[in-house]
């Protein structure tokens, strides 16, 4: 199983040319907590679902 450390990012929505898209400072949520999450899109990527009760990726996906 994956871990959050683990998974690989690639951000290639910020190689397509500028009008596609607005580069905004992202805004900190001040109490973030998960509301539900997808077994079937944990699986797509491997993860355990003890992964979501950890804050670091809580505090990664707000």
């Amino acid at each position: 199983m994956a871990t959050l450390e683990s998974l690989t990012f690639d951000n290639s929505f910020a190689r397509l040319p500028e009008a596609y898209y607005s580069r905004v400072c992202p805004t900190a949520v001040p109490d973030p907590y998960l509301v539900c999450y997808s077994p079937e899109a944990l699986a797509l990527l491997d993860l355990d679902a003890s992964e979501m009760t950890r804050q670091e990726l809580i505090e990664t996906l707000a």
